[in-house]
């Protein structure tokens, strides 16, 4: 049987778009996942969340943002030196607060240390010995555009 070059590029490009366009990594012997979920609905404030996942042996915490504009975060070592997930879920507009808003789960025991406020930065700074990092951030707005649903 021979295949067209046409459903050949089709099958291409299908298998080159990412299935997944959040963020995934390990940590600490968990599996951790930071994503937007987008839903087509009249209710504006439900159209999209950034959501965080950490599973570990079956069991699962999940936290769902909503309002917010960006989301993102990543493993690595508070200053005891025990790995934890460090995430930031914040709105972008001149009044929001991005130097904080951050948030901390223990992937040994999936408790939340800490859950993103505006007034959190110097409680982050101590529980991870004085660095925050610079998280790579995922667009709320474009990638629930990139699902189909406008949040306007």
């Amino acid at each position: 049987m021979r295949t067209s070059p046409l459903l050949c590029l089709a099958l291409l490009s299908m298998g080159a778009a990412p299935a997944f366009a959040g963020d995934r990594f390990s940590c600490g012997g968990s599996e951790a996942r930071i994503e937007v979920l987008a839903r087509d609905t009249r209710v504006l404030e439900e159209r999209a969340e950034g959501v965080v996942t950490v599973s570990r042996n079956g069991l699962d915490t999940v936290l769902r943002f909503r309002g917010i504009d960006f989301i993102g975060g990543q493993c690595m070592n508070a200053a005891d030196g025990r790995p934890v997930i460090v995430f930031q879920a914040y709105c972008g507009g001149s009044g929001c607060r991005d130097g904080a808003n951050w948030g901390v789960i223990d992937p040994a025991l999936l408790r939340v240390l800490m859950v993103p406020a505006d007034t959190n930065r110097q409680e982050a700074q101590q529980l991870l010995g004085g660095a925050l990092p610079a998280l790579k951030m995922i667009s709320v707005e474009r990638e629930a555009s990139r699902q189909g649903v406008e949040l306007f």
